[in-house]
This record gives structure tokens, C-alpha cells and sequence, in this order.
């Protein structure tokens, strides 16, 4: 997975930060929560995806006409190295309305699970994320976890919260733009912070059908002025 290391000065955030390679991130515990260690070395993606690809590629599921775009959701893990996880990728219709549980699903290929697996907090969100979101795409799990980890590698994950220690306070529309600066080329309301009891849980990333980045469609429990960034994960 790519990195991205940005020298950030008065970066705004209420707490010391720590830039990667000055003593800041603590390896995943026995949280279960992934960790750089855990991510998927980009050749062994490549890999699974090219045994993937030889699978059937049509399944009884939502019409992939229907399917606008994508909603890429990311966790706030702060045990996890990265400090976000993967908890949600939502097939997104034209009305900004997001499909769940089109048809009964069947369970994932074992290679299928280990493709997701390292980009999830645990393999078995993958199941989940297919029973209630995946079986609404139009495609085949090979198909749908592959443009998961497409968008999600396309997203850069910003200092100011990769390296943060300890617990901090800050705005929605901070945390927003700490992502936006991160990822020059996306639109600036691509980003969509997630709360939870006034904390972080999450920021919502948004594509479109061809997995360009786009501006997001209406609020799902955005963050308001004052938002706890703090140092346990934020279950919605």
C-alpha cells in the first residue's frame, strides 16, 4: 500500500503530533485491528486478484446499471497502524440512496476473503460488508472487493491523524480538509466526516461508478464544530 509523508506546520490539530519516523505509531494489539504489518503487500493483491480474475463474472445480483457510484467507508481504528480500516464499501444510486441486502448472498471464496481480509478490521467484515452491500453491486465478490481496494489505495491518509497520539478535539470540517490536503486531486467535499456521541468514527470517501473521486451526497451523521479524535475506536 502507498504511503504518503507530508510535513505539516501549524497543522491546526489540539495535540502534539508526531511525524512517522519520530517515535509515533504503536503496532496493532490484540485488538484484532489491522496494521501496516497486516496490509497486503501491493504483489500479493495483484496476485489473488489474478486468480480472481478467472472467475465467472455474472451473479443474480442488483443491476449494475443502477449503481452510480461508491461510498468507501473508513473506520477510525487508532490501535491499527494506519490508524483507519475499511468498514464499508456502498454501491450508491443516482439519488444518493444506498442499496442493502438486494438478494440472498452465498458465502465468499476462501482466496476472495484473504484478497479483503488485510484492508478490514477483521476477515470477517468481508462476509458482512458482501451480505449487506456487496450482493447490490452488479458484480461478482472478486469484482466488487478488487475496486474496494482500488478506491481504497487511492486515498491518502493525512498526518495530522495518522500520527496523532493520545486524545485531541477538532472540527468536522477540520478533519475534512486534513484529508482534502492530503489528496490534492480529489474534490474537496469528497470527504465526509463520521460521529459518533460527539467522536470520530469515520470518514466517508466518495467515487464515482468508474471510481473517480467525487463530491459526496447528502449527511450521515456528520461531525459538527467540536469533535473528540480520541485514542479508542468509535463503534456508530
Amino acid at each position: 500500500m502507498r504511503s504518503l509523508i507530508i510535513v505539516a506546520a501549524s497543522c491546526g490539530l489540539i495535540a502534539q503530533l508526531h511525524l512517522p519516523g519520530t517515535g509515533g505509531h504503536k503496532s496493532a494489539s490484540s485488538s484484532g485491528e489491522a496494521s501496516d504489518s497486516d496490509q497486503a503487500p501491493e504483489a500479493t493483491a495483484a496476485s489473488e486478484t489474478s486468480k480472481i480474475a478467472k472467475q465467472p463474472k455474472k451473479l443474480a445480483t442488483g443491476e449494475l446499471r443502477d449503481v452510480d457510484g461508491y461510498v468507501l467507508e473508513l473506520a477510525w481504528a487508532p490501535r491499527a497502524r494506519s490508524r483507519f480500516v475499511v468498514s464499508g464499501f456502498e454501491p450508491q444510486r443516482a439519488d444518493g440512496s444506498i442499496p442493502e441486502s438486494c438478494v440472498k448472498p452465498k458465502k465468499l471464496p476462501g482466496n476472495v476473503t484473504r484478497l479483503a481480509a488485510p484492508y478490514m478490521r477483521d476477515p470477517a467484515d468481508a462476509q458482512r460488508e458482501w451480505n449487506a452491500h456487496g450482493v447490490c453491486s452488479g458484480v461478482d465478490p472478486g469484482d466488487y472487493f478488487t475496486r474496494m481496494i482500488q478506491a481504497r489505495v487511492a486515498v491518502q491518509l493525512p498526518v495530522q491523524l495518522t500520527s496523532l497520539e493520545g486524545d485531541a478535539t477538532a472540527s468536522g470540517e477540520q478533519i475534512e480538509s486534513y484529508f482534502a490536503g492530503a489528496n490534492a486531486t480529489f474534490p474537496g467535499k469528497a470527504f465526509q466526516s463520521q460521529c459518533a456521541n460527539g467522536a470520530l468514527n469515520g470518514v466517508h470517501v466518495c467515487f464515482d461508478r468508474s471510481l473517480n473521486p467525487r463530491e459526496c451526497r447528502g449527511e450521515m451523521h456528520a461531525c459538527g464544530a467540536s469533535v473528540r479524535v480520541t485514542s479508542q475506536s468509535v463503534r456508530p
